[in-house]
């Protein structure tokens, strides 16, 4: 199998080389192609959206739009012709929230030439200043203050409605619950984006790596994850939002009426003490436009947060036709050897293939290694250990393999055989909906990334209890269960290979404080499934005890709202005789009993 974005694109071309020039026969090509191509967009928005695992980069994902655009000007009389937005982030079971004024999505221009174009428009329709900010790279939300008060939070949805997030919000993002100042309007319908900076990006990868989990593709992905709570995405990383847009604006009698220009507006919101773009150029003439874009591009690197862009706005908020468009950056990338790929076992049994790369300079660092998510990834991009490839950054950070350069293959070249079965057991991996897992609950590797997740930063915060130390404690056979890291006597930390009497000494006093750590940080400790920090702290506070967990219900569950599959994954979880009897161990030991704090 080829590479898979270069065989769709070879397809299409061929295609369209193919076409009769009747207009019947390209209205029938056409209609063809724009069914396939628009089954394809729909998949990618339901991995992207809603499972946060993209298979192609932005780039590649941007290609099919265009091509659809094309393809539905060719084709616009076609009977049911139905252009596909910018997706919908709505999950099924999730209360709704309406946006008082539509979120609709930016057009986006890729070449100098086009902001060139969109400039021309924009004077012709009396537009003389233009406003230039950085695209953050991160998920969409409408932030409501009412009478100064953050009143209710949404993503943006399929535009005119979105998911209900206040209460995620308010425990996962650095955001004011109110607006500083005696002139905050009646109501107030902001727009803006919750994103991760790159070093709080980069340090959750690093806990989710060091627990076995497989690292976030992109940093949007990741927000996405925490905003919604999902697994253990939370940890100790923060979200951060950014306001640069307004809905509704309802000023109180005798205050300042709506801001009229973009400028006036970052003003008004900074004054409310709310975070702003930054940085924000201003231009006039085209040239000094294109200038402060290209600008924009050579900071990329040293914003510490992700971008995939700038955002060009007319400064006058008032107006017909459009007011802004979104600059896409073109990915930096590079070119090197595929030296091999290894597979990681993780807590939950997931094998996450990985790509060793010959060292490459991309983005300023040095890259060496690059995931490649599963088993799907290496067969659609048809990569060859040997192959020169090419690789870029998701979102600036997390090195990619795009794919290999097929006129650079080796013809002695062989497709990546997958192993049949776990490294660390020898026990058959199974397949379950395209992922790879060991079952095997006793296995070495998995025990070993558990432990490690259990005592990370995010979790209990065991200092000296890193990848190192929980592979010895594994392989040495002094621990079994969670349970028994607080059997452990100094004497039998002090027996390890390298380990002396004062590490020993140490790590024994660690694990000992750690009992006393709150409930909540023993069941994010624990890995449940679908549980993150704000899940697990709803958890603490209805069940009370780590026993308490082990005699959960459905109907015990369901004022937590937890969604029904997080309720389904704890109940099959604790449906676990080992799982049931880890937690009351636990429990027996003294640990979680400062209860719900």
């Amino acid at each position: 199998m080829r590479n898979y974005w270069s065989a769709y694109c070879v397809a299409a071309c061929l295609g369209l080389a193919a076409l009769n020039p009747s207009a019947n026969a390209l209205a029938e090509s056409s209609s063809g192609e724009l069914e396939r191509l628009r089954a394809e967009i729909r998949r990618h928005d339901e991995l992207y959206h809603h499972k946060n695992a993209p298979e192609i980069t932005d780039a590649e994902y941007d290609a099919l739009k265009r091509r659809l655009a094309e393809l539905e000007g060719v084709a616009r009389d076609e009977p049911g012709r139905e252009s596909l937005g910018f997706g919908d982030d709505r999950e099924p079971g999730a209360q709704r929230h309406r946006h008082l004024v539509p979120m609709t999505g930016l057009d986006k221009v890729h070449s100098e030439a086009q902001l060139r174009r969109f400039h021309a428009e924009s004077t012709a329709r009396g537009a003389e200043v233009f406003v230039v900010e950085p695209k953050y790279d991160g998920l969409a939300i409408s932030v409501t203050y009412a009478a100064g008060r953050l009143a209710c939070a949404a993503t943006r949805g399929d535009g005119s409605e979105g998911d209900e997030m206040t209460a995620n919000l308010l425990s996962a993002v650095v955001v004011p619950r109110e607006l500083k100042g005696a002139r905050a309007p009646r109501l107030v319908e902001l727009r803006g984006e919750a994103y991760l900076r790159t070093e709080d990006f980069l340090k959750l990868n690093s806990e989710r790596e060091s627990a076995g989990e497989a690292p976030f593709a992109h940093p949007r992905t990741a927000a996405a994850a925490m905003l919604r709570a999902e697994g253990s995405a939370g940890r100790s990383a923060a979200l951060r939002v950014v306001f640069f847009g307004v809905g509704a604006w309802e000023p109180v009698d005798g205050e300042p009426a709506r801001p009229r220009t973009q400028r006036e507006l970052h003003a008004r919101l900074a004054g409310f003490g709310l975070p702003v773009p930054d940085p924000v150029f201003v231009a006039t003439a085209a040239d000094e436009l294109v200038g402060r874009v290209r600008e924009m591009a050579a900071r990329r690197a040293k914003l510490g947060f992700p971008t995939d862009g700038a955002v060009v706005k007319i400064d006058g908020l008032a107006g017909e036709g459009r007011r802004a468009v979104a600059f896409k950056f073109e990915p930096e990338r590079a070119e090197t050897v595929l030296t091999g790929i290894v597979v990681q076992v993780g807590r939950t049994g997931l094998a996450t293939p990985v790509a060793l790369l010959a060292p490459v300079s991309l983005g300023g660092a040095t890259v060496r290694r690059a995931g490649l998510h599963n088993a799907g990834e290496i067969e659609r991009r048809d990569l060859r250990v040997g192959d020169v490839v090419t690789v870029e950054k998701a979102g600036d950070v997390i090195p990619v393999v795009t794919g290999p350069v097929l006129a650079r293959r080796d013809s002695g070249a062989k497709p990546f055989v997958f192993p049949s079965e776990c490294s660390g057991c020898g026990v058959a991996f199974e397949r379950v909906e395209g992922a790879v897992r060991c079952a095997n609950g006793a296995c070495p590797e998995r025990l070993a990334r558990g432990l490690e997740h259990f005592a990370s930063r995010g979790a209990l915060g065991i200092s000296g209890l890193g990848p190192s130390m929980a592979d010895k404690l594994i392989a040495s056979g002094h621990v079994k269960s969670f349970a028994d890291l607080y059997r452990l006597s100094r004497e039998d930390l002090a027996s390890l290979d390298g380990v002396g009497a004062k590490s020993a000494a140490k790590l024994h006093a660690a694990i000992a404080a750690s009992k006393g750590a709150p409930l909540w940080r023993f069941i994010v400790a624990l890995g449940l499934p679908e549980t993150g920090p704000a899940a697990a702290r709803k958890l603490a506070v209805r069940f009370g005890s780590l026993g308490g967990l082990a005699g959960m219900t459905r109907e015990a569950l369901a004022p937590l709202r937890l969604g029904e599959s997080a309720e389904r994954a704890l109940l099959e979880h604790f449906a676990d005789p080992d799982n049931r009897a880890c937690v009351r161990a636990l429990s027996a030991l003294g640990c979680g009993a400062r209860g719900a704090e």
